[in-house]
């Protein structure tokens, strides 16, 4: 039982410190360095919702009395308890004798009453429709302040339509198509034209003019399909898709737009003939849209640029140029050998949830998972990568582009009890025998996880400093430089959920002029030789960020790889996601480099894990926390197990 009593200190001690990430403060247990005996993903679950749903419960808590008859129960304790009793599928996460349950339980009638009275109050028929306007309320408190509208019950927050983050389904084509899902799962929902009415249309609530919800509120049901990505579909920032069938049955993939980029440009039916390996694959999103991309049949050749856009003949929305992936197929038939995704992850748990999301997508047929492997301890001239043709790096980064719901620090609304009975804390019904001490934060009616004299975005665990962005980059680079050594590898991409440039054009122009890419040939891709989804993808390389790497490398080196190809022509092949374009995506940055050159690069002993920081002296709890942190961020993209594959 001891979820509600460290999910209730976390809270109570973020308070007091006035600073980090929500998600920092469960993992870093920087606050009082005191183990947590619950998994952290509940306690951050568990954290997460309450808080959501906060504002709501408070008038609930307080008008049923609850604090006032429960005088051991904390306001924060009480949150947490009675969210999980009125909104959590299996209830409170107690036995029945608990005294923690059994306290709220003996007001249970009551508290469902005035939740009900709650729903009805605002205008909702049903608890889903209740349910996705709470979410639509804090997915735009993600991107703005929220208007703190106390006692109207009012929680959607004042934000522009340049601040969305959308919602993002790719339609795994493994096992389905988007024609059929458009027809299935999707058959009740409107398909807007452009993604600005996504974007223009925040979270919001339809009147449903149907008899036997005449004047009710429900959710608008809007989905968009992407015209850049083949079978990705968007939806409003308040579109809950966990609960579809298709995506319990691995049918429906949530991954951002972005995401899906660095499979898509690696182009797997043209760019290459052989292998392709994932070399930090966990959680396995981009392996399986490899997968999906490798098994799909050569989109056609559009009859004209509309149609490039349009329904192919199998029901997926392409954006594809016309192909020579036809002469692939050819190619592939000739030399009479299945290809094979080769999926690489050091770390055991990741690679075990690699094979979950692996085996539920139905890839495991077409990939290979090799767990307890760190790329740069891979030999590249071992026979068991021979036939690796093209590799997908996207190696850990500073994760600044992440859109999470950690980002902006959440405001709690705690219920308020009588003055006489404000002297409760946490741990009072732990132990009969003593008290403690009052606790500043038990006595206060909220929590503001971020103080206003700190700006929360600057604050949280995504921030890098100087030197540590230098820290990375140089991993980075080493990463990609060995990535070079395969040698039947044709193509590769490079990606990061990063905006810093150090991570991003600089690793890409110094690996242009290192020694290993003049050796066997390796360049850039240039942007007319992408696919046209991505080839017209609007925003590009930051050119000012590769002329400035191109200064800090030798400059022998920058005349002999660099200047040849053109500093402008280089940023233009890079490709970048902006949260804040009206896209609907977080940050992220990808390049990929072909290889036109025969050699064979000399491998150096390499030693340093793959997958993991790069600053291996740093052995600190944020430190460590942060590698967790980011690790964990990766996983919320899909949400394919339950939580007690978790433990």
């Amino acid at each position: 039982m001891s979820l509600y009593y460290e999910a209730a200190s976390v809270l109570e001690q973020a308070s007091q410190a006035g600073g980090g990430s929500l998600k920092s403060h469960v993992y870093s247990g920087r606050d009082n360095n005191t183990k947590l005996n619950s998994s952290p993903k509940q306690i951050y679950a568990l954290i997460s919702e309450s808080t959501k749903w906060s504002l709501v419960l408070r008038d609930v808590i307080e008008r049923s009395k609850l604090l006032h008859l429960e005088k051991k129960l904390t306001p924060t304790l009480a949150l947490l308890l009675v969210h999980d009793l009125l909104l959590a599928n299996r209830g409170i996460a107690a036995t029945s004798a608990h005294p923690l349950r059994v306290s709220v339980e003996r007001s249970k009638a009551r508290l469902k009453a005035e939740f009900v009275r709650e729903r009805t109050k605002r205008g909702f028929a049903t608890l889903e429709a209740f349910r996705a306007h709470v979410n639509g309320a804090a997915a735009n408190a993600a991107a703005s302040s929220p208007v703190e509208d106390v006692k109207s019950g009012s929680v959607v927050p004042t934000t522009t339509a340049q601040d969305f983050h959308l919602r993002w389904a790719r339609v795994n084509t493994i096992k389905t198509t988007t024609e059929t899902q458009l027809k299935t799962t999707f058959s009740k929902y409107t398909r807007v034209q452009e993604i600005t009415s996504l974007l223009d249309t925040p979270p919001q609530l339809t009147i449903s003019s149907s008899p036997e919800s005449q004047g009710q509120k429900t959710p608008s049901l809007l989905l968009y399909l992407d015209r850049n990505i083949p079978d990705l579909l968007a939806f409003p920032p308040n579109t809950d898709l966990t609960r579809l069938a298709a995506y319990e049955k691995g049918e429906l993939i949530l991954q951002d737009k972005a995401s899906c980029f660095p499979a898509y440009l690696l182009d797997p039916h043209r760019s290459c003939i052989g292998d392709i390996m994932d070399t930090c694959a966990a959680p396995g999103n981009k392996t399986s849209h490899l997968a999906a991309l490798l098994l799909s049949p050569p989109p056609p050749p559009p009859q004209s640029p509309l149609l490039a856009a349009a329904t192919s003949s199998s029901g997926s929305v392409r954006a594809d140029d016309p192909s020579s992936s036809a002469s692939s197929t050819r190619h592939e038939q000739k030399r009479g050998k299945k290809r094979r995704i080769w999926a690489i992850e050091r770390d055991a748990d990741r690679a075990t949830s690699l094979t979950k999301m692996v085996s539920l997508a139905g890839a495991s047929g077409i990939v290979t998972i090799k767990p307890r492997q760190d790329f740069l301890r891979l030999d590249p001239l071992a026979p068991e990568w021979s036939n690796v043709g093209a590799l997908l790096l996207d190696p850990s980064c500073s994760g600044s582009g992440m859109v999470s719901r950690d980002e902006v620090l959440p405001r709690v609304f705690l219920p308020s009890r009588n003055p006489q009975d404000q002297k409760t804390t946490t741990s009072s019904l732990r132990s009969k025998s003593r008290r403690k001490p009052t606790t500043k934060a038990a006595q206060t009616t909220s929590i503001d996880l971020h103080p206003k004299s700190e700006p929360a975005r600057e604050e949280t665990l995504l921030s890098y400093s100087p030197t540590r962005l230098e820290s990375l980059s140089a991993f980075q680079l080493r990463l990609l430089l060995h990535a070079f050594r395969f040698p039947n590898a044709r193509r590769i991409t490079y990606s990061t959920c990063s905006i810093h440039a150090e991570e991003n054009e600089q690793v890409i122009v110094k690996a242009l002029a290192s020694s290993i890419a003049a050796s066997v040939g390796w360049r850039t891709l240039y942007r007319h030789e992408q696919v046209s989804g991505l080839r017209e993808w609007p925003i590009r390389g930051d050119a000012a960020a590769v002329v400035m790497a191109a200064t800090s490398v030798d400059q022998s080196d920058v005349d002999q790889q660099l200047r040849s190809a053109g500093l402008e022509q280089i940023a233009e092949a890079c490709i970048r996601c902006d949260r804040t374009s009206g896209q609907g995506t977080m940050g992220f940055f990808v390049a990929a480099f072909v290889r036109d050159g025969d050699g064979i690069a000399s491998v150096e002993p390499l030693t340093r894990p793959a997958c993991s920081s790069p600053d291996a002296t740093d052995s600190s709890p944020s430190h460590v926390s942060d590698v967790q942190a980011q690790q964990d961020a990766d996983e919320e993209e899909w949400q394919g197990f339950d939580d007690d594959d978790d433990d």
